[in-house]
């Protein structure tokens, strides 16, 4: 669900220095087109950053389909963002922050959804290496001053080694950094002090070099709250990968300026993971891992509970009642799913039978 404020273009453009029809000028796009064929070369980390233009049009184009990630993960998490901000005041920081994407993500999320606990939000923080890109930041934070539900949040931005203080906040967002880092064995805080959530781009690469992090925080003792329904080794293989997408063209600005870039894919794809000390894992929980096919009339879909990887298969002489869930979950929910097998057992024959039932837990 799309959580974009109705302010949101004017506090876009106001933040910009745009006017309305600007975002299809050449002066916001070539620096797109640029960005877009470096990205995969070895210096795409800064091909953007500390280029004044170039970090223009990033935030314009990249910033709000980035934004519904971290909506998409908040709402399969389970209660894992409201303990963290139960007892407040909370420093929230973002690391590699850029012009400050998940913050005002985040706050964008409480604002329609508990706007009660956007007092125990004691700091935004931002931390950066690039100056363009915090400069940029610091226009967001007074723009959005205009909000009267999100004028009194205090917001600071850092430059420096992002890595200096990944302890140092009780929630600790990185968005598309770790995929740029040499060494992913992070120092973070400890799990009854921090909430963890760490959003990276999609692709197999990038998944296999976050695994070892995703072991080290769980041998430090936190909990997966999304997406691994258990703290188990991912049963993934290492020609797979856990991601999920977002549509990118849930905001007509962005759909006029990819229809310019001819980028018409309006499918995301993005890696995500919470982690903090809450668990909320429980027996026969699965995640939905991708979308339903349809073949002659069966509906089939990878569904994972953190030790088996299934490509569950409904037929249609099986549909009933209580497993209609199954075809209508979205990829990326957590459904619950009883019956007279276990785990093991029904893995083994990836088939949902009439008696099996499935509930969406989120």
């Amino acid at each position: 669900m799309p959580l974009f404020p109705d302010y949101f273009q004017d506090w876009l453009f106001d933040a910009l220095a745009l006017q309305p029809g600007d975002e299809l000028c050449d002066e916001l796009l070539e620096p797109l087109h640029t960005l877009h064929r470096r990205l995969m070369a070895s210096d795409a980390a800064t091909a953007y950053a500390d280029d004044p233009a170039a970090m223009r049009s990033y935030a314009c184009f990249y910033m709000p389909i980035n934004m519904p990630k971290l909506w998409r993960m908040l709402d399969r998490c389970g209660d894992a963002l409201t303990t963290a901000l139960a007892n407040g005041p909370v420093t929230v920081t973002e690391l590699g922050c850029g012009p400050g994407t998940f913050l005002w993500a985040l706050l964008f999320y409480l604002r329609h959804h508990r706007p009660d606990l956007l007092p125990n939000i004691g700091k935004l923080m931002g931390v950066d290496r690039s100056p363009v890109a915090l400069k940029l930041a610091g226009k967001f934070a007074k723009s959005i001053r205009r909000d009267p539900l999100l004028a009194k949040v205090p917001c600071e931005f850092v430059q420096g080694d992002w890595r200096e203080h990944s302890g140092n906040a009780g929630i600790v967002i990185t968005g598309n950094v770790l995929n740029e880092a040499d060494d992913t064995a992070i120092t973070f805080g400890t799990p009854a002090e921090q909430l963890l959530i760490i959003i990276e781009p999609g692709t197999t690469a990038v998944f296999q070099q976050i695994l070892p992090l995703r072991q080290q925080l769980i041998d430090g003792g936190f909990q997966i709250n999304f997406p691994c329904p258990s703290q188990h080794a991912c049963p993934l293989a290492a020609d797979n990968w856990c991601h999920f997408h977002i549509n990118r063209f849930e905001l007509p600005l962005i759909q006029r300026m990819a229809n310019r870039l001819h980028r018409q894919n309006d499918r995301h794809h993005f890696i995500g993971f919470v982690f903090s000390g809450t668990t909320t894992n429980a027996e026969n929980q699965w995640r939905v891992l991708s979308r339903l096919r349809r073949v002659h009339r069966s509906g089939i879909r990878y569904i994972c509970d953190g030790r088996h990887v299934v490509e569950a298969v409904l037929g249609r002489r099986d549909k009933a009642t209580g497993n209609a869930a199954f075809a209508k979950a979205a990829a990326g929910d957590r459904i619950l799913m009883d019956g007279p097998r276990d785990a093991a057992t029904f893995a083994q024959s990836k088939h949902i039978r009439s008696t099996d039932r499935i509930d969406i837990v989120d």
